[in-house]
């Protein structure tokens, strides 16, 4: 046991310069500094998600268990995961985070994963998602193939044909069929196909579901387009299943319900080219912004409406939508040369991005500390004012590190947009 302990320790998280924002490893690690390739304003989307990231691994990034568990729960490291290669995709800045996430992968290889998931299959899918991922930005069979091995045992515990018509259960306990699980199912068997054809039916059939099973609110309703919890299951037959929508917004309808879809979506168009992915993406995006952004419309700043302002849910959920809403845009845009309407929205969805990072930066940013607030239109959290040492207590409050990851997550979204200096590094 002392020797895995000697092990585990040799290596160091990277810390950050305020001076330079540079993520750099000890000598244990045998990781030279490296600075980031951004601009040293920091009004630039791209340094910011740089100085926001290095703040990130110097205040919560534990170097024993390679993840951010300091600070958030299992799901939430995979999210930081997923902000780290998201900065590495739009910046070509790929070094350190290459080396973040094989120093995550070595720690939380699938063995432990499944373990430390006990029956959770949409906490389980965080991580296959950030591993497929990473392996995709940074050419990683390794990390393909854990992301992989992950899936398919979330697939081969958790669906079932019967309750409901097919989907997946959100947990071992086999009683709640949810929005989030089946949505991450979609986008990692989406994410599989555009490397193994294999996963293209079962990709394709998940959608299909998906779409049928009402958790899409219809055209016609209050609340259409917008994406619902999950189903609530008839007791007398299972294999009736109705939406538990909530009549009107915003109950129940969290932004990274909205946002899982959209991402999804895009990378299950660029297998199929099937443009009615697309059409359906932008339809829930653009009535997500509309019920979800301050002003109803892409000059607004997101606000998660269906949970309290302290919760850690409320935090990261922002970011998953942010990160989606670009993914959207990029296979919009690319989507734009067959059809030119497409351009728009695209754009418009950009647009929004570009807004919300400004509000971030301008409202919402310590500038001392370099930690940023739950809220994007601020005021600054006092937390954020009061944690300027690494591993200070005050930093390990409930909306901290989440905020932070979220926050990364927006910022390398929005680079390359308008105001930032990046554009999107196309893979796969």
């Amino acid at each position: 046991m002392a020797g895995l302990v000697l092990i585990l320790a040799a290596f160091t998280k990277f810390t950050v310069t305020a001076a330079t924002t540079a993520w750099s490893g000890g000598a244990a690690d045998d990781i030279a500094p490296l600075h980031c390739r951004a601009p040293t304003n920091t009004s630039s989307f791209g340094a910011a998600a740089c100085a926001a990231l290095s703040v990130l691994q110097a205040h919560w990034y534990n170097e024993i268990l390679g993840d951010w568990s300091g600070g958030t729960q299992f799901w939430g490291s995979a999210n930081a995961l997923s902000a780290v290669v998201d900065y590495a995709l739009r910046s070509g800045d790929v070094s350190v985070p290459r080396d973040v996430a094989t120093m995550v992968h070595e720690r939380r290889p699938p063995v432990i994963i499944e373990l430390l998931g006990v029956g959770s299959y949409d906490d389980m899918q965080w991580w296959s998602l950030a591993y497929l991922e990473a392996g995709v930005a940074f050419d990683d069979d390794a990390l393909i193939a854990s992301g992989r091995k992950i899936f398919d045992y979330v697939w081969n515990k958790a669906y079932d044909a019967t309750t409901c018509g097919g989907g997946l259960w959100w947990s071992a306990r086999r009683s709640y069929k949810n929005a989030i699980t089946n949505e991450l199912a979609l986008a990692n068997a989406a994410l599989l196909a555009r490397r193994d054809a294999s996963y293209i039916g079962k990709a394709v059939a998940q959608w299909r579901w998906f779409e049928a099973s009402g958790m899409i609110s219809s055209a016609t309703s209050a609340t259409a387009g917008l994406v619902a919890d999950g189903l609530d299951v008839d007791s007398l037959n299972k294999t009736t299943c109705r939406s538990n929508a909530a009549p009107a917004c915003c109950t129940g309808f969290y932004s990274y319900n909205q946002g899982v879809l959209l991402g999804a979506l895009a990378d299950l168009w660029h297998v199929t080219r099937n443009e009615s992915l697309l059409l359906a993406a932008n339809f829930t995006a653009s009535s997500a912004i509309a019920a979800l952004s301050s002003t109803g419309g892409i000059d607004g700043i997101l606000l998660e409406k269906s949970t309290g302002v302290d919760s850690e849910d409320h935090a990261l959920f922002k970011g998953i939508f942010a990160r989606n809403v670009r993914k959207l845009a990029d296979a919009l845009l690319d989507a734009a040369q067959t059809n030119a309407d497409l351009r728009i929205s695209g754009m418009r969805f950009l647009a929004f991005l570009d807004v919300n990072a400004r509000s971030l930066l301008a409202h919402a940013r310590d500038a001392k500390s370099g930690m940023f607030s739950a809220l994007w239109e601020g005021p600054v959290d006092p937390h954020a004012k009061s944690c300027t040492q690494p591993g200070s207590g005050v930093c390990g409050n409930a909306t901290g590190c989440v905020a932070q990851i979220s926050a990364s997550m927006l910022l390398a979204a929005a680079a390359g947009s308008a105001n930032g200096s990046y554009t999107y590094v196309r893979v796969g």
